[in-house]
Parts: C-alpha cells; structure tokens; sequence
C-alpha cells in the first residue's frame, strides 16, 4: 500500500468517529406529532368556526363554514346550493361528519366521513339516475377533494391542497357576525344578491382610459373581455362573494379574485362594492362598472364565427324592434301572407350555412307559418354574401331553395325577402324557380352589431342588421 492511500484511510477514519451534530433537537416523527397537535389545537380554539374557500377544477370557487370539535366531529355548511338544485339545503342543514388530523409524511387534514366535500367531489356529476348530485361532470364531479395537506398556517390562516385532484384552497376563521349571517342562509343568500344586482346591470363594463372591458360577475368565476386588435381576449379567475360585512339590507358585496386578473398592463385584484356599485381600485384611481345596455365585444356573427343565427319572433322582441322595419317590413309580410289562405306568419331566423352545391358560406332567411289546419311550413332563401373591408356585410344575390314553399309565398312575403337583397323580374315563375327571370338585382349593405334590449323582462342578448343608407330600418333577433 502507497502512502498517499494510507494518508486518505486514516483520514476517513477519524472523519467517521467525529461527533456529529444534530440539526433538530427531536426526530422526524416527534417534531411532526408536536405540529399535529399546534393545527388541532388551531382548529377547535375558532370560536366562530372556520370559512372555507375552496376552488374546484370543474365550476370555480365554493365556499363552507365548518366547525372542529374536541371529538373529532366536524359540523358544515356549503354555498352548493346556490347555484345547483341540490336534493339538500346544503347552505341550512348542517352536516355532520367526523374528521381525522393524520401525518402522512406531512400533515393531512382527512374528512373521513360523508359530508358536503364529499358530495362536491362525487363523480356522479349530473347523472339524474343518482339524483344530479352537484352539477359537475359525469366521471368526476366538481373535481374537488376531501382529504387535503396542510401547506402552512400563516397569521391564523390555513393554506391547504387536496392531495388527490390537487385542489387549492384556505381557511379563515369566521367572525361572530360572519357566523351568525351563515347560519341564516347567507352562504346562498348572498349569491342571489349578486344575481338581482346583475338583473339590472346586464351588460356590465369598464371604462378604463377610454377602453371598455365586458365584466362577467360571479360567486364561483369573473371574467373580463377585451378587444386586443381584432381579437377578443378573455382573462377568467375564481371568484367569491365577501361575507363579513353581510347584512339583509346589502344590496350586494365585493367580490375577491383567487389570483389577479391580469389584462394587458392592468391588474385587478378584487371587484369592491360601495353599496350601490362595483368598482376596480388600480393605483389611486377607481374605475366604476357601469351598465353598457349591450356588450361593448363586436358581434361575431356569421359562418364560422361565434354566432350563426338570429331568431326574429316579435312575441319575444316586443319593444325592441324598430318601428319602421316591424310596421313595413315584418308586419306587412304578416298581413299580406294572411291574405293567402288566412296562412299565418310565425316567425323567422336567420342563418349562417355552407351552401349545400357551391359549398360557399351563405345566409339563409327561413320563414315558417302555418295554415288554417295548423300545418307548419318553411320557406327559405339564399343569399350571396361578401365581407366587406370596413367588417359590414354586403349580400349580393339571392335564390330560391326549390320548394313551393318560396315559390307560392314570395310574393306575399316579398317586402322582408327583399329586405336583405332586392330582386326585380322580368318574370315570376310559381312552378319553378328555374323558369323564373332576373330582371335587376339590388344588393343591400348591412353593419352588423349588438342592439340595445328594451323589451320587458328579458335578458336576451340582441344582435341586428342596420342597414348603412337606413339606420332606423334594422332589423333585430335573439
């Protein structure tokens, strides 16, 4: 043996007899014992019991108020019925269960027995052969979990992740008042505060520096969308409704986002109320939510796009037509259809559709009515379109579809026939369209766009053709 080899086993020798010294004064398991008993300790000592928030991958945010006894029983109350027809008044009827602080290798927070976690996350979903358990996803339910590690306890506050989908949520200790509130339904209470507040604001915007940003409010998501060129952005977060400063008289109560909502150079951390509005505070500015009568996003509609069809029912749009396009147009078709047989114009819609010859993107008006005996028919007609640079819309022909239905019709319901492209004749055909002769065809430009609702008790989002040489004259559906 060399030197240099004796040298490096002498040395590795007395290295290996050196004392070495302890890191933690206790081992693994005793230091995890001694946290266990700081967390159940934390857990029973909340007088008011905790609020647990919750954000599941399937439906958003959920809230409960629970509460930890000595025993191990837990009692609860969840928010699931605010939202979902849950066979149980989840957000009154308090449920009983037990609960289990465990060390698996971290501490674990096990709720062992059946409770409302476990209906959240029971994959049964929607099925309505076990009774449409939570309005989840067959399968997998809300996606939540009921055994969740502890992260940390930081400032009285528990940071928790379920250890099987992986679910993020806390819990905070829940004031007098805040526990007095849910134990007289504020948990569902409060969401249809929110939903009343949003029957009279229905389309809510920001006005940020003369950019306006659509708003949708909600106790389980918010999401806000905005025009990024020609594009529409939609930034969504989990959200929930603000309990401690609950009352009966509220009108409604600020909204806490889960993580900020990030847009452009813009971050929205919360959505506070004042007691009459919704505000975003960015910087030393307030930016109020105000009510825009109809979305501030341009109307997608057409083949392809967001939106393919507009339905034209003047049962539904009453007070929200244009009274030169319902007097000349839409009720005149009416009349003079009736002339017919007494045949009575229903309704029409239109539509976005690939032509079933040239395979190009036409709009297609139907018109379905009825007769004396109640037999419904539908007539319809083509129409050629071209997009024009300014994003108005230009149709360029029009065509029968071969049925009698057109044939024998048109010329009682020329006038809305005529609305989207004119066709004069040399001569009119009811045997066969191909008999017919074009004399002059008139196209006809539209802008298309939203349009204000002001028909009574409706919610419906309103799209409308407005013809560009006749701004009054538009022609509005749902």
């Amino acid at each position: 043996i060399n030197i240099i080899t004796l040298f490096t086993i002498l040395l590795f020798s007395f290295s290996c007899v050196k004392d070495q010294e302890k890191l933690f004064p206790q081992d693994p398991d005793t230091r995890l014992s001694e946290v266990l008993d700081t967390y159940q300790k934390e857990l029973q000592e909340s007088t008011y019991g905790w609020i647990m928030t919750i954000e599941t991958k399937v439906g958003g945010v959920y809230r409960l108020w629970i509460a930890f006894t000595d025993s191990y029983r837990v009692e609860m109350l969840c928010d699931m019925d605010a939202t979902w027809n849950t066979n149980t008044v989840t957000s009154k009827l308090v449920s009983q269960s037990t609960y289990r602080l465990r060390a698996i290798q971290t501490p674990v927070l096990v709720f062992d027995t059946y409770n409302y976690l476990h209906l959240m996350a029971d994959p049964q979903g929607t099925n309505s052969s076990y009774g449409d358990i939570n309005g989840g996803v067959n399968g997998v339910g809300l996606a939540s979990d009921f055994e969740f590690t502890i992260d940390s306890l930081k400032n009285g506050k528990f940071f928790l992740t379920g250890r099987y989908n992986k679910v993020k949520a806390f819990m905070s200790k829940a004031s007098m008042k805040e526990e007095i509130s849910i134990k007289q339904g504020a948990l569902k209470s409060v969401h249809t505060k929110l939903s009343n507040y949003l029957a009279d604001v229905k389309f809510p915007v920001l006005d940020i520096d003369n950019k306006l940003y659509d708003v949708k409010l909600g106790g389980r998501s918010s999401q806000v969308s905005f025009m990024n060129n020609d594009a529409v952005e939609s930034v969504s977060v989990g959200s929930y409704l603000d309990l401690s400063d609950y009352s009966h008289d509220n009108i409604s109560n600020s909204l806490f986002l889960i993580d900020p909502l990030k847009i452009n150079n813009l971050v929205i951390n919360s959505f506070l109320f004042d007691g009459e509005d919704y505000f975003v505070q960015i910087g030393s500015n307030k930016y109020y939510i105000k009510d825009n009568k109809k979305p501030s996003i341009p109307l997608n509609l057409g083949y392809n796009r967001d939106y393919t069809q507009l339905t034209i029912d003047d049962s539904r749009l009453q007070g929200s037509m244009s009274e030169s396009f319902f007097n000349n147009i839409y009720l005149e078709s009416r009349q003079k259809l009736f002339t017919n047989g007494r045949r009575h114009m229903q309704y029409a819609y239109i539509d976005f559709i690939m032509h079933p010859i040239t395979f190009q993107p036409i709009m297609q008006l139907s018109i379905r009515y009825n007769n004396t005996s109640g037999s419904v028919f539908i007539a319809r007609w083509r129409y050629k379109y071209v997009i024009n640079e300014d994003k108005t819309i230009t149709f360029l022909e029009r065509e029968q579809t071969g049925s009698s239905n057109e044939r024998l019709q048109e010329q009682y319901l020329k006038s809305f026939v005529d609305y989207f492209c004119e066709l004069e004749y040399e001569s009119y055909s009811t045997s066969s369209w191909n008999n017919t002769i074009i004399s002059n065809t008139i196209p006809k430009t539209f802008k298309i766009d939203w349009i204000q609702n002001n028909t009574q008790g409706s919610i419906d989002m309103l799209g409308a053709f407005i013809p560009i040489n006749d701004k009054n004259n538009y022609c509005v559906g749902i």
